[in-house]
């Protein structure tokens, strides 16, 4: 947390590990290991994919394997390569990668269509001569999101230089999107894209929530809508969500304000 003048804000920080390319590794003649684990974490939202949405993917390559008639641990190979692919239409950046410097890599999949498809990680290690390499296989469901937007306004005489506007469900957080240089009067808009798949029928929260500072003091702006998705029909699929208060555009002036000035009325 960071003091900035009389405001101080919650800073999201997203470290994406620096990735040296330098040319693909050989893996002509490469054996197939169980030794070698890829460990994929997904950047945090909820489990579908959103047709046309960027999904950022952590991928590290851990595990052991053997070359030269030692067991070697894949974190001391001296190179590593990761291939991604998937039978979906989708665009991978990138989709090979290769370093000599580091075993984790960052890949984004942003996928075109809605359906379910896979998608496949190929680790390679290489140390000396040996060449081993992992393969890892996903399900992904890919949707039509449900949108909610939200406009932040800053009427005070400061420039806010950073806030997180997050989306709950239910209370889980479902993606965080951070606000930056915000000055004096300015407003700024703010989409989150959401699916209510994943969710039974009947009553679910849906909150927005912004966390601010002042002068030491912690405070939250937040408002709550309620949505409700129907029981299924008879082809088995939802018959849609019944909206008390939220649409695909609600407009929320969240208000930071000074700590002398009258306290904001309660949604």
């Amino acid at each position: 947390m960071r003091k900035t003048g009389t405001l101080f804000m919650v800073t999201f920080l997203l470290l994406i590990a620096s990735i040296g390319t330098i040319g693909l590794q050989n893996t002509e003649g490469a054996r197939e290991v169980r030794g070698i684990n890829i460990d994929v974490q997904q950047e945090k939202g909820q489990d579908v994919f959103f047709v046309n949405d960027t999904e950022n993917f952590k991928v590290e390559i851990l595990g052991r394997f053997q070359a030269d008639g030692e067991v070697i641990k894949s974190e001391n190979a001296d190179n590593w390569t990761l291939k991604t692919e998937t039978n979906a239409d989708a665009t991978i950046e990138p989709k090979d990668q290769d370093s000599n410097v580091s075993n984790r890599f960052s890949v984004n999949v942003t996928v075109h269509e809605k359906g379910k498809a896979n998608l496949n990680f190929t680790a390679y290690c290489a140390k000396d001569d040996s060449v081993r390499y992992s393969t890892r296989q996903m399900e992904i469901k890919v949707v039509e999101p449900e949108s909610v937007s939200i406009s932040v306004d800053n009427p005070t005489s400061y420039e806010i230089e950073e806030t997180d506007v997050n989306l709950y469900i239910d209370g889980e957080l479902i993606n965080t999107k951070t606000i930056k240089n915000l000055g004096p009067d300015e407003s700024r808009k703010v989409k989150f894209n959401w699916s209510s798949s994943g969710f039974g029928p009947g009553e679910h929260k849906l909150e927005i929530k912004v966390d601010y500072g002042i002068e030491g003091s912690e405070e939250k702006v937040h408002l709550s809508r309620t949505f409700y998705i129907e029981e299924e029909t008879n082809t088995g699929l939802y018959a849609g969500i019944a909206a008390v208060g939220i649409g695909a555009a609600v407009v929320i002036f969240l208000l930071f304000r000074r700590k002398r000035k009258r306290r904001r009325r309660p949604w």
